[in-house]
């Protein structure tokens, strides 16, 4: 098929023969290289109005729009280019391109498909459609797009990335593995597939093989907190705290005005038993982000947890008003209410919770144990039924024996 091999460069003559159309668009690339692209835009414009059927000037007009973000009025421009030459595939591409750069992703994947009706052999276009199609979750289209690029350029290395990823969601797990492995193989200074294997492992409980792949990623982008982060969390779920500790003083290092970065160290430490310094790495991140409700809920939760009900409810107060949605949070003040005997708020509170999310089993089963406290069996019972009939396990075994506790 037929296509331009310089896909944006203006025309030139050197015969002196050039029409008006051309005379114009010959005036965009000068102001262009010197930034003044209002200049540019205009000149191509004159080519248009002069020669509206040409597709080049066209397509030349609508690249420029959209190298400048004006995107609405550049999808007009191609979309009228593409009409002018149906065997170009250059004005699919780029429509394609600023659709999904504007989350149109139904649409940009259309797009794609036009540009590759025209050129099958494009592999880029391939694994941009690759890419479109896993964002809209269609991951089993996703792998077939990817693996036509790789078959296409099999040392494509970003393609081979992609298809390893929708792999993964299509739950095709070991290939996936293959294919990051093919990847590193492919390009070892690339640091991606070493992250996205290592968070592959994680996934799927391979902590140590996690661990040794966020180093090797680590060891090519040092400084990324993301990483770090990545790391701490493995280190966490393998109970080496001190090691996560320091991974997240690392991160906060690079990222030091992030307040969930000190929240989630808190979360750690608290689960390591060092209640005082996780409340320290939490009146951190609060004064990094007091308006923060899911910090404040942690906070509460380390409270709780420590049968601190008192200054726990003061924290899960702070979240449901910063966040008048947050039901897991109203059902913590409700148990912290509870344990301190105050039974009407606590009542009000679990209500309140259980009207935001009516399938929050531990409200159920908080708001049960309240009813039977205060000797309203019948209630008790049908809160804890509920509750026994959530997805929560743990709240379930709970139920479970406070049922068979009523009298």
């Amino acid at each position: 098929m037929a296509v331009i091999a310089m896909e944006d460069r203006p025309p030139t003559n050197d015969d002196a023969t050039l029409s008006a159309a051309d005379l114009a668009c010959r005036q965009g690339p000068e102001p262009e290289r010197a930034g003044k692209h209002q200049e540019a835009i205009e000149a191509y414009r004159r080519a248009v109005e002069s020669a509206p059927e040409n597709y080049l000037h066209r397509y030349i007009l609508g690249r420029e729009l959209m190298e400048r973000g004006r995107q609405e009025e550049a999808l007009v421009e191609l979309a009228k280019a593409a009409d002018l030459d149906a065997t170009q595939f250059y004005p699919h591409y780029r429509r394609g391109e600023i659709l999904e750069e504007l989350g149109r992703l139904d649409e940009s994947a259309v797009a794609y498909r036009e540009a590759l009706s025209r050129n099958p052999d494009w592999a880029l276009g391939h694994s941009l459609l690759g890419g479109v199609l896993d964002d809209l979750e269609r991951y089993d289209e996703s792998v077939v797009q990817f693996q036509e690029a790789v078959r296409l350029e099999p040392n494509f290395v970003g393609a081979m990335n992609g298809l390893a990823i929708a792999l993964k969601y299509a739950g095709r797990l070991d290939e996936a593995e293959a294919c990051y492995r093919k990847a590193i193989e492919i390009d070892p200074e690339w640091e991606c597939p070493y992250y996205n294997l290592a968070r592959l492992f994680r996934q799927n409980g391979r902590l140590e093989e996690a661990l040794e792949y966020y180093d090797r990623y680590l060891a090519l982008k040092p400084d990324d907190p993301g990483g770090l982060v990545e790391r701490a969390y493995t280190l966490d779920e393998m109970d080496r705290y001190a090691e996560g500790e320091e991974a997240y003083r690392a991160a906060s290092r690079l990222k030091p005005e992030d307040g969930e970065l000190y929240m989630e160290m808190g979360n750690m430490l608290d689960r390591a038993g060092r209640l005082d310094d996780a409340l320290s790495a939490y009146s951190e991140a609060i004064r990094l982000e007091p308006e923060n409700s899911t910090i404040h809920f942690n906070v509460g939760v380390a409270l709780s947890n420590a049968d601190r009900y008192s200054e726990a409810a003061e924290s899960y107060r702070r979240a449901v008003e910063l966040n008048p949605e947050y039901a897991t949070a109203f059902a913590g003040l409700g148990k912290s209410l509870r344990h301190q005997g105050v039974y009407d708020a606590a009542e009000s509170a679990l209500l309140s919770a259980i009207s935001l999310d009516p399938e929050n089993g531990d409200a159920h089963y908080e708001l049960g144990c309240v009813y039977e406290e205060i000797g309203r069996i019948d209630k008790a019972r049908g809160e804890l039924e509920l509750a026994v009939a959530s997805d929560d396990e743990d709240v379930v075994a709970l139920a479970r024996e406070a049922l068979l506790g009523l009298t």
